[in-house]
This record gives C-alpha cells, structure tokens and sequence, in this order.
C-alpha cells in the first residue's frame, strides 16, 4: 500500500529554502560536520521516538566533489525488544517505492537497447487488459496512465487483513483488484495519480518482452556490474535470511484502512514484499541510497538521451508536461524520480514508506549534495523534512525553513 500517507512521496511536507540562491558556507572538516549530523539523528530519535512509534534512525550524507566516502550517522536500536542490537550503517532499511527509480532505470535501458518503446500502447502486449490497451508505458511511468491501484481497494486489504503479511501476490492478482472488467473495480483517475499499479504493470511489460524476471533483470543491470550497490537487494518475494538478518525490525503506528487495524504495532520485517513488486520491494542501506541517487543523477547506468527522458516532467497537479518545477507549480514527477522548487533552488526528492518504515532522499545538483535519511515506523507523524533541513543546514550553513504544501 505504500502507505496512503505516504503515497504522495513526501508524506505531508516538501523543503522550502528561505531566501534565493544560497550561498555555501566555508568548508567545515569532517569530524566537525560528523558530530553536528550525529546530534541531529540523536535529536530526531529522542524527540519522535514515542510519537511516531520509531527506534531507529539512520542516514548517510554524500557531499560530492571527490572520492571521500559518505558521512553515517546512526541513533537507536533495530527493534522494540529489550535486548535489541544497536542499529549500525550496515543495518538495511525497506527503500519503499525509491524502487520506481531502479524499475524505470531497467527499462530505460530497454529503450536505449531497442526492446521497448516509451511512447507505444501497451495493449499488444495485454490482451487480457483490453482497458488499458490505449496506455503507453511512459505513462505508466510517470502516473497519469488512469488506472487506479490496487493497495488502495478494500479486496486487498480484506486479503492482507485474512492471509497476514506473509501473503505471496502475483503481479496478475495484484491487477485482479483494479481491472474494470471485473466486479468491484474502482474507477479510472484523471490527470497525475499517484499508483502503485503502474510499476506492477510495467514489471510485467519487461517480464514479457525479455522474457527474464524483474528481479533477474533489477541485479543483473544495476546490482552487479560493478556499480559499488553492495548493500542493495530487490527480490519480488521474500528475501533470504542472509538479507532479513541485517534488516531493521519495522511498525505501523497508524494504517491506511480499518480493515487491517490488527497490523499496528506488528513487526513487519518478515513481511513478504510481494505485494510492492517493482513498485516498492527493494531493501538497502542509506549510504548505498546515495549511490544509488548519484548513479541515477550522474552516473553511467543510462545514456544522457534516456536520462533526459527520467527526467522529464509532469506537473502532480495537473498531470500536463512541465519544463522544470516553478514557483507556481512547485512539483513536477519524472519516470520514477520527483522535483520540486524553492526560491531560485530546484532539488529532486523521493520518500518511500513501505509498510512500517521510511526513507527519503534529497538530492541538490547544485550543491553536489545527497542526503538519505531512513527510519523504522510509518503511519501517523512525519518529521524527516525536519530531519534532513538541518542536516542541509549542517553541511552548507544555509537557513532553511519549512514550507508545508497538501499531501496531494
């Protein structure tokens, strides 16, 4: 479900940054700037622990400019048991739908390669989806394809509620609870909707014209290779022990639906992420999130003609094409990655919240800065803006404010 508080990527919240350009402040040594993130994270815990049902937080800052490694903080332990370990930069987080970014970078490469095409109906390859046969896959991409998602019917919550978190989905019977020819269905969507299904569509468009899984296909282009994402797993079931052992225990504090009340406070580490496939099942540290972005951003995991294409955006309030995010239409959705404008600083963003965890990222070009920023709950209160504006503030002395914007 991604959850429905945090289906619009940033929860309730996007970063204002007060004033205009911004300037950098001198540069600070890397012990300092590490003791002043380690109390931000410190703070974070001390403060939000109760409220948002967290005992963990963990973060990585990747400053640019050279070879130095990024700077990782951590506070808390990796459960709410009483002889819980200490959480650590190896303990790995759910990334939630950070895993659009990886899914549209494999198709992508598709299209580059000549095996998909971003502008054509998808329907040659679904007859069984006659509906949807009109539907071009840059339009899965980018959320304004019309088809509601399935995380959000109350069948599948009804089916998460009855069979518990260890219910293994196929992608075809993610789709049985959105497909119009069948009964129940929800309605089509207008303009930019934020869907989950889109990516499970899409999963299963690579599926079909390569005839490799997406979880073959997820390792072998982006995991392996040589592209340092030694702390990145995708699997669209459940994952190994090798992978569970290292993973941070996860809550719900609050759930999109009555229906699955009997889930708050659950454990949600052994979850079988099946339900997310390509749209939210991948799992990572958050100092390989910040490689992850800068290979996304920077890096040679596509061509600059597809990079170009990731890029481009949709406003997510109208759905129609936009140039850049502007200070009249403050954020605009790519394939799988998100911008947003402040003053005269635009920055992309993501946050995945999976169920019982989160994860964002902010990613400022111009600044050559990432900053990912990961905890263990999710459901009611949000406070990682807060989070990663101080630690904004931390790494370029800029003042930063908040500027709240609608959840949708």
């Amino acid at each position: 479900m991604l959850l429905a508080a945090g289906r619009m990527l940033c929860a309730s919240i996007l970063l204002g940054l007060a004033g205009s350009a911004i300037a950098v402040a001198a540069p600070v040594d890397r012990t300092t700037l590490t003791r002043s993130l380690q109390t931000i994270a410190d703070d974070y815990l001390a403060k939000n622990a109760a409220s948002e049902g967290m005992t963990a937080i963990s973060a990585s800052v990747s400053l640019g400019g050279g070879p130095a490694a990024p700077i990782d903080v951590v506070a808390g332990r990796v459960s709410r048991l009483p002889d819980a370990a200490p959480v650590t930069p190896a303990t790995l987080f759910p990334i939630g739908s950070i895993t659009k970014s990886l899914t549209s970078t494999v198709i992508l490469q598709l299209v580059h390669e000549g095996v998909l095409s971003l502008d054509a109906p998808i329907g040659p390859w679904f007859p069984e989806y006659p509906a949807w046969g009109t539907v071009t896959l840059r339009r899965l991409l980018d959320m304004t394809s019309g088809i509601p998602s399935y995380d959000e019917t109350d069948a599948f919550m009804r089916s998460v509620a009855k069979y518990g978190i260890d219910r293994h989905f196929t992608p075809e019977v993610l789709l049985s609870f959105t497909d119009p020819d069948l009964p129940g269905a929800p309605k089509p969507t207008t303009g930019f909707d934020y869907a989950n299904v889109n990516y499970v569509i899409a999963q299963m468009l690579v599926e079909r014209a390569t005839g490799r899984s997406i979880d073959e296909q997820i390792r072998a282009r982006l995991l392996t290779g040589g592209h340092g994402l030694d702390d990145t797993f995708y699997s669209s079931g459940p994952y190994p022990d090798s992978v569970l052992s290292r993973e941070v225990s996860s809550y719900m504090t609050a759930v999109p639906s009555p229906i699955i009340n009997a889930l708050v406070g659950v454990d949600m580490r052994l979850q079988d992420p099946s339900w997310a496939q390509a749209a939210g099942a991948a799992v990572a540290t958050p100092e390989d999130v910040t490689r992850w972005v800068r290979l996304l951003f920077q890096g040679d995991v596509l061509a600059e003609a597809e990079r170009h294409e990731l890029m481009k955006l949709v406003s997510m309030n109208t759905g129609k094409p936009i140039a850049e995010a502007t200070a009249t239409d403050k954020r605009g959705f790519g394939l799988g990655v998100a911008q947003t404008v402040a003053g005269d600083v635009r920055f992309w963003f993501y946050e995945g919240e999976p169920m019982g965890s989160r994860m964002f990222y902010g990613y400022f070009p111009e600044k050559d800065l990432v900053i990912v920023i990961a905890v263990n709950s999710a459901g009611s209160s949000d406070n990682l803006g807060k989070a990663l504006i101080a630690m904004y503030e931390a790494v370029t002395g800029a003042t930063v404010v908040l500027s709240p914007v609608a959840a949708k």
